[in-house]
């Protein structure tokens, strides 16, 4: 992997940016997001800004991707009409790992701007994950007890 002038930048919108982020960089480390900042769109909507380091390298096929999603003990979603682009565990999603998105470099097998998720029954994949919900008492001094 490179490090150069070009990375990328994107706005990531969405209701559990923060634990996309760490998903991702939990599970594909050599191809890690850093969270630059925070901001608004031009719809006041919350957005993360992250940068992804460029990667040089070759589109791997179906089996590569398949194959290396396995390894992490993901399987097959099923929601992709067969075309083997979205995995699951109980508690993970991953999707969106289309041609451009799973490429071949130096260092092994890159993943470029992945769905990551919690996998949540409400997902809709099979998921079993939940999101613990704090406890608000606002009569102590510190009222979020978690």
């Amino acid at each position: 992997m490179k490090n150069q002038s070009s990375r990328w930048s994107r706005r990531v919108k969405t209701y559990y940016a923060l634990d996309r982020v760490v998903i991702h960089n939990a599970i594909f480390s050599d191809s890690s997001l850093r969270v630059l900042g925070y901001g608004r769109n031009t719809k006041g909507e919350f957005v993360i800004i992250a940068e992804q380091a460029y990667c040089e390298g070759v589109v791997v096929s179906e089996a590569e991707r398949m194959d290396f999603m396995y390894r992490l003990g993901f399987e097959d979603a099923g929601v992709d009409f067969g075309m083997h682009l979205n995995y699951k565990t109980a508690n993970l999603y991953i999707g969106d790992l289309n041609d451009y998105n799973v490429i071949k470099g130096e260092t092994g097998i890159h993943v470029i701007d992945a769905d990551c998720r919690l996998n949540t029954p409400t997902l809709g994949c099979g998921g079993s994950y939940t999101i613990p919900q704090p406890h608000l008492d606002f009569s102590s001094p510190c009222f979020l007890d978690i």
